[in-house]
Parts: C-alpha cells; structure tokens; sequence
C-alpha cells in the first residue's frame, strides 16, 4: 500500500520490520520476500534522489534474494519468485547502471525468461522479452529486437493481470521499429493500442488517487472526532472543578454558621447570668440579640444570592466560549473546501485551456503544410508546365526568325531558365521533398547551400544528431530554421548565419547566431512579426522554449529547446 503510494519512509520502516520477523523466524521464504521488498524501497529511493548508494543497496538485496532461492529451492512454494527478482536485477542494471553491466543485464533477462517459461508464467516472460528487446535496440539489432517485442505481446495476452506498463512499453517500441522500417500501417496500429492502454492506466491512477483521498478523509475526520472528544473530557473535568469549589464554599459556610452557633450559645449563657442580676439588661441582651439574627439571616441571603449569580455568569462565559470555538472551526473547515474546490476548478480549466491551444496549433500547423503543399504543387504543374511551353515555342521560333531576332530570343530564353529555376526554387522551399526521403541533416545542409552567396556564408552543424527525430517534427525544426535564416537575411543584413542543431540526452538545441544589425529584445513583444509569431507558434507545439539576445550593431543569438 505504501508503496504504491510513494510512502518510501513507511515502506522502508515496515520492510524491515518483515525482514527482522523473517530473521528471528528462520523462514526462506519470508526472507526472500523481505529482501525484495528491501531491494524495491531503495530502487524507489533512487529514483526520486539519484543517490548512487541506495541503487548500490537494492542490487545487493536483489542479489541476496537470489541467493536465498537457490539455497532453499526445496522450501520455496512459488516457483516464479526467482523470475521476479531476475527481471527486476536485470532492469536495474539496464537502466541505472553503466554500459559495462550490460552483460549482467542480458544474464539476468535470460535467466528470468527461462524460469518464466519453466513456470509457465506468462507475465514475467512477457517482462524478460521486453528487457531482451531494449538490450538489442541498444545494440542496434532492430530485427532481433523486434522479435523479443512480438513475443512479449503473445505471451502477455495468456494473462489478464499483465502489468499494463509492460504491454505499453512493447506497443511504444513495436510503433517505433515498424516506423523506422517504413511500415507505416503496423506503426499506427500500435500507436493506437499504446494511446488505448495508456487511456487505461491514467483512469486507473486517478481511481487510486480517489480512494487515497477517501482515507485521507477518513484519517482528517478521526482526528476531528478525537479533538471534540478531547474538548468534552476538558469540559467535564473543569464542571467536576466547579463542583468542588462549590463544595468547599459550603463546608467553609457550615463551618462559620457553627461558630456564629457556638457564639451565640455563650452569649445566652451570659445574658442569662446577667438576666439574674438585671431584667432589663436580659431584655436589652434578647433585643440585640434578635437584631443580630436578623443580620446574619439577611448576611446569608446575600452571599447566597451573590454565589448564584457567579455560578450563572461562569456557565454563560463557557457556553459563549464553547459556541465561538464551534463556529470559528466550522467557518475554516468550509473556507478549507471552498479553496480546494476552487484550486480544482482552476487545474481542470488550465488542463482544458492547454488542450485547445494545443489542438488549434495543431490544425493551424497542418493548415499551413497543407497550402503550402497546394501552392507548391499548383506552381509546378501550372507555371511551371507554362514556362516550359514558351521555353519550346522561343526554340522553334528561333529556326524560323531572322539573324537580327536570334540574340533578343536566346535573351528570353535565358530569362525563362531564371524564371524556371526561381520557381524550383520557391516550390522547394514551400515543400521540400528532401526532408521526406533523406532527412533533417541533408535537407538544412542543402537549404543553407542554395542560400548562399558571394556576400552571405550560412554555416549549418550537427552535434551528436541520431537521426531519431520524428518526421513531424523535422518538418517543424525546418520551419523554424527557415524563419530564422529569412529574419536574419530580411531584417539584420547579416553577412555570416551560424545555425546549430544538437542532440542532449532529454532534449534538442537550436542555436542561431548572426552578426547582423542586431535590435532592442524589450520592444520585440510589441512588434507584430508574422515571422517570430510563427517560431513561437512552432516551438509551443513541440513544448520547447526560446531565448533571445540581440545587441544592436553586433548581431543576435536566438536558442530554441524542446524535449524529445
């Protein structure tokens, strides 16, 4: 569970509690699996930090779980277990380790398909062809590859609980590889069962998502409980306080009514012996007497009273307290859920947003490909086809005229080649059919040759270019490569273009220098450029970025980025 919620502190502290169980135990198969499970934490840990010692630690539990199987071959019930921890030793040396693990990487595949095969378990054969595979593409043996890839597929439909990342990284690989042969109907096919099953996984994910939030919910709504709960064990315990107050109140006035008892008693006595000696002074002493009665009943009703009130004053204050605490709690748990609903609401239109940017670049893109390629096609089966008549009729005319109209025709003749090769030359650019047969190199390297001349040098290289570019975007970059020289040679009277493409591990580079009149990049956006609003439309359509220096009379620097 923890796992699969990306948990890696409480997924390692439960792995190796298994681990010590498995220990004091003394069970194979219990160790095994805390291995796995160990070797699966650190694995984890390494994507999300790139520490080279914990992929150093998950190889040595993998390793240790292998060894644990072939000691206790006999004990163990799943034949299978050793296939799983083959595929995941061979993965880790694939794709974390350096070039000279590949060895290891294609043992420990072989090893794992065999053991799949002898367990007639179909998912984990389906896993070891698709690692065979990557190791032959790496190797540029496409049809080897290609090979392991069909088998993968056959054996994950035995299965109905095949890992679905597996099916989409054999159909993402099986698209390329017919791509790359040419065969362009078995690359849409499984382009479309990778779409499909990519569709599945995301809508799987976002079911996880929800039922993690579910129990978030539930986590939030215990603790509220336990915090009400909290409070009315607070509140009893200060109302048993009151009531013990109140108790000692009344002890105290018990006590003094005793003592007003007791002094009262003396005074009788008294006026009792002195009631002997003189009657008057007895009255006198029974009329002092009744009078302080009457003060001490009228003392009592006071304080009686005055107790009342207090206690009434306290149980107010606590009720208003109680009531304000309420409310206040209330009033931030809805101010909470307004905010989350509206962060929600702003994620799902910026998704939506995005997507129609998208789908209308999209279409402008096309929209454009598609006219340029009509103009090109009508230029050269219209106007072209036209000028070649004339050229033909200015030939047979001239056998025909006289010496002195010979010279004005071989003139127009000439003047039609111009025309002819001007038109070559702007139905190329319009749809240049270079980029379709040989590709992006050639095609950039013979445009930057016809662009030159006497007075303008355009220089074009590429760096560590794999010719793995999508044809689609090929056609972009030489969109953008177009504009760029056009700017430069229109609007900078640059004498030298430097043009760059390089090829990093996650991304593609353009660089475009010239050492042209240069402008001021803080009024560019204010500058409605048919041009520079077609680059940026392109470079948003393949995700990238582009970054501009220009210094006036010294030239500008343009960098495009996009991912592959």
């Amino acid at each position: 569970i923890y796992a699969d919620w990306n948990e890696y502190e409480l997924q390692e502290k439960y792995s190796k509690l298994s681990f010590e169980i498995a220990l004091q135990q003394n069970d194979p198969m219990g160790l095994f699996e805390a291995y796995m499970a160990m070797g699966y934490v650190y694995e984890k840990r390494y994507e999300s930090t790139e520490n080279k010692a914990f992929i150093r630690s998950a190889e040595s539990y993998y390793i240790k779980a292998i060894d644990t199987y072939n000691a206790n071959k006999t004990h163990m019930p799943i034949p299978s277990h050793l296939s799983f921890v083959a595929i995941n030793l061979a993965n880790l040396y694939l794709n974390y380790f350096p070039e000279s693990y590949k060895g290891k990487a294609l043992y420990y595949a072989n090893l794992a398909k065999t053991q799949g095969i002898a367990t007639e378990n179909h998912d984990h054969v389906a896993s070891a062809s698709g690692l065979l595979a990557e190791i032959a593409l790496q190797n540029g043996n496409n049809k080897e590859a290609k090979n392991y890839l069909l088998t993968a597929l056959a054996e994950s439909e035995y299965s109905n609980d095949t890992n679905p990342q597996i099916k989409l990284a054999i159909f993402e690989n099986l698209s390329q590889l017919f791509q790359n042969e040419n065969n362009f109907k078995e690359a849409v096919f499984y382009q479309k069962k990778y779409i499909e099953t990519f569709k599945r996984i995301y809508d799987q994910k976002n079911a996880a998502l929800g039922k993690k939030l579910e129990v978030q919910y539930e986590r939030e709504k215990q603790k509220q409980q336990l915090l009400r709960l909290q409070l009315a064990s607070q509140k009893q315990e200060q109302q048993l306080k009151e009531m013990s107050w109140q108790s000692l109140r009344q002890a105290q006035k018990l006590e003094n009514l005793e003592l007003t008892k007791e002094n009262q008693l003396r005074k009788l006595k008294f006026t009792e012996i002195e009631n002997s000696k003189k009657a008057q002074e007895l009255r006198l002493s029974q009329l002092e007497s009744f009078n302080r009665k009457q003060e001490v009943d009228l003392y009592k009703e006071r304080i009686s009273y005055k107790e009342k009130i207090n206690t009434f004053y306290i149980g107010l204050t606590a009720a208003v307290s109680l009531l304000l605490v309420l409310l206040l709690y209330a009033y931030f748990q809805r101010t909470k859920g307004i905010r989350q609903k509206e962060k929600l609401h702003l994620l799902e239109m910026e998704k939506m947003t995005q997507s129609s940017k998208i789908s209308n670049l999209t279409l402008m893109l096309k929209g454009q490909e598609q006219e340029r390629e009509r103009i090109a096609r009508d230029l050269h089966d219209g106007l072209g086809s036209l000028l070649s008549g004339t050229k033909m009729n200015l030939f047979l005319l001239k056998d025909k005229s006289k010496d002195e109209d010979q010279s004005q025709i071989e003139r127009s003749m000439a003047q039609i080649d111009i025309a002819v090769d001007e038109l070559r030359r702007v139905a190329h650019n319009l749809m240049p059919d270079l980029l379709l047969k040989y590709g992006l190199q050639e095609t950039l390297t013979e445009y930057v040759s016809r662009m030159a001349t006497p007075k303008l040098d355009i220089d074009v290289q590429f760096l560590y270019y794999t010719n793995q570019l999508p044809p689609e975007s090929q056609l972009l970059v030489y969109r953008i490569v177009q504009e760029l020289v056009n700017n430069a040679v229109k609007h900078a009277a640059a004498e030298q273009i430097i043009i760059q493409f390089i090829e990093n591990e996650s991304d593609y580079v353009i660089i475009a220098e010239d050492d042209g009149k240069g402008f001021d990049t803080s009024i560019l956006n204010h500058l409605h450029s048919a041009g520079f609003h077609n680059i940026r439309s392109r470079v948003e359509f393949l995700k990238g970025t582009m970054q501009i220096e220009s210094q006036i009379n010294i030239g500008t620097n343009i960098e495009i980025k996009f991912p592959k």
